[in-house]
């Protein structure tokens, strides 16, 4: 060992160290993908094959009547995609949401881009804003809002359950008036309309507090902080119909490229039938 160094910090050296490829996946968030992927799709859980595990070799599984349900080392994923989809093996299989859309091209042989980007954290604690890929829908791309759903409930309950606090509208804390967007001017709050706090009173009981503090405000204080956060949520809406231009929702800038003639012309033929 090294001058200095504990034996924690030397067996520490030699432990094999993980990479985006050892993304494995919690139980429970596997079993919920699978399930759904049964149900959509049709097929027998039974027939589910999972051929990536360390050391093991996917090209020599055994695909007669099996489909895979299964997370791949995403550094391979264009190659394993073209293997399944030269072999003409059903498969449902995890994918980095950012990177979705780069396997655009093999939508003509067959490939469906599912755009879930699921928050997955997965047992390394890598957590991965995940989606996926198959042959199994006739879909090109779709999103896929029950997977989603059923996804978010297993990593809770994987984490353990989370609650979230929500507080009275004379209760004002740090991040919740950050998010306000107001139409016409600041929200402001007076020195003699607030008084700061730690916690209310039912939280007492219970040992909680409000983390970071917050302020109790005035009734007056109060109507202008909810017309304030009507006033946000009529923004967002703008901002998702395409009416309110050059900023998002987390104050950042926004530039809006726009599609040439030639791009337009490609949208003019689109939206005839594939079958």
């Amino acid at each position: 060992m090294a001058a200095g160094e504990t034996y924690e910090e030397f067996v520490e050296k030699f432990k094999p160290k993980k990479t985006t490829d050892d993304c494995y996946t919690p139980d429970k968030v596997y079993d919920a993908i699978r399930d759904w992927v049964v149900s959509e799709y049709g097929i027998n859980a039974a027939d589910i094959v999972r051929p990536f595990y360390p050391g093991g070799d996917y090209r020599a599984q055994d695909y007669t009547g099996k489909a895979v349900v299964d997370n791949p080392p995403f550094s391979i994923l264009a190659e394993i995609v073209d293997f399944y989809l030269d072999n003409e093996v059903p498969f449902f299989i995890f994918a980095p949401a950012l990177t979705l859309f780069s396997h655009g091209k093999r939508i003509e042989r067959g490939l469906c881009l599912v755009s879930c980007t699921a928050n997955i954290t997965y047992d390394n604690g890598a957590n991965v804003k995940t989606s996926f890929l198959t042959n199994m829908d006739v879909a090109a791309v779709r999103t896929a809002v029950d997977l989603l759903d059923a996804i978010k409930e297993a990593q809770e309950a994987e984490e353990g359950a989370v609650i979230r606090y929500e507080y009275p509208p004379h209760v004002i804390t740090g991040t919740r008036v950050g998010r306000i967007r107001p139409q016409h001017g600041d929200l402001k709050f007076n020195r003699g309309e607030i008084k700061f706090i730690r916690r209310l009173d039912a939280q007492k009981p219970h040992k909680k507090t409000i983390f970071g503090g917050g302020f109790l405000i005035s009734d007056d204080a109060a109507a202008r902080r909810v017309e304030a956060e009507k006033d946000t949520e009529a923004w967002l809406y703008a901002k998702a119909m395409g009416q309110a231009d050059g900023i998002n929702d987390r104050g950042e800038a926004v530039h809006e490229w726009q599609l040439s003639d030639a791009e337009k012309e490609i949208v003019k033929k689109l939206g005839g039938n594939d079958e």
